[in-house]
């Protein structure tokens, strides 16, 4: 798995696009031309925190990152799985 940019044609392909923070989901928004499409998201969103994922390498907290990320992808699992019925 390698990281990329989003780009246009992610809108088709993805159920979801997920940022990490409101500056991501912003530039995704404003990229896509999508300012208010409910399949772009921050993934905290999904939580009662609703806040953003911190990037680690600024503020050095690697486990407060990994905590909320990993508190974010359970609950998207479970949206996941609801939405799906699976």
């Amino acid at each position: 798995m390698t990281g990329r940019q989003v780009n246009r044609t992610d809108f088709d392909q993805f159920d979801y696009i997920i940022g990490m923070d409101t500056s991501n989901i912003r530039n995704v928004r404003d990229l896509l031309g999508q300012p208010d499409h409910p399949k772009i998201f921050r993934l905290l969103d999904l939580t009662e925190r609703t806040i953003d994922v911190p990037d680690p390498y600024y503020t050095g907290d690697f486990q407060e990152t990994y905590e909320l990320v990993t508190e974010g992808c359970r609950i998207l699992l479970n949206k996941i799985k609801s939405e799906h019925e699976i």
